[in-house]
């Protein structure tokens, strides 16, 4: 038989949240870091700009790689906690409101995205284009991609009452197309709709 490698104490932790504007909620971000001891932290809709320090977030245990809108609204992050073994690739800011890392840690390689698909946004060229983009084998694409007509739960397709089925059912095909699953089966939203994936 060949030898194993142990893996023990070789975990990553990812948390992903849509903070619907951080700047009330560094506390509870403070929070949520101190009770999960992340490795990566992903956030949307942001709702900041550069007047917002890096610092202010989480100190300087973690490198922030910010894609923050101009105006109101929007904006998405990812913190990466400063540790030896956790390495930057590469990141790209955009298309559209995403940041996305190639990270290697230890052995593992693989692509994270956070994206913001605004509502009003009525085409898929920038979530095509990154998951084009993506350079390794696995990739996790989190954000709010607002499609709210989307049943995870069955199937995986389309309400019958939609007034958008066309654009659905294209934004569902590209996910399945690329072999990428949603992990998150309940809603979201306070009307019942699932808007975040991972």
């Amino acid at each position: 038989g060949g030898r194993t490698k142990k893996v023990s104490n070789r975990s990553l932790k990812v948390i992903y949240f849509n903070a619907n504007s951080i700047k009330g909620k560094l506390d509870d971000i403070a929070a949520a870091e101190d009770l999960y001891k992340p490795d990566i932290i992903c956030i949307c809709e942001t709702k900041i700009t550069d007047t917002f320090y890096d610092n202010e977030l989480l100190g300087n245990k973690f490198t922030l790689y910010r894609n923050d809108r101009t105006d109101h609204g929007g904006g998405v992050l990812i913190a990466v906690k400063n540790v030896d073994h956790l390495k930057i690739a590469n990141a790209q800011y955009g298309p559209g409101e995403s940041v996305s890392l190639s990270l290697s840690y230890f052995d593992l390689r693989f692509d994270l995205i956070t994206y913001y698909r605004p509502p009003c946004e009525h085409q898929l060229d920038d979530l095509e284009s990154l998951i084009e983009s993506t350079t390794q084998e696995h990739t996790i694409l989190v954000g709010d991609l607002n499609l709210p007509d989307i049943d995870w739960t069955s199937n995986n397709g389309v309400a019958k009452e939609s007034q958008r089925k066309g654009f659905h059912r294209k934004a569902l095909s590209l996910i399945q197309r690329n072999a990428m699953r949603q992990l998150i089966r309940e809603p979201t939203h306070v009307k019942g709709n699932t808007l975040d994936l991972v």
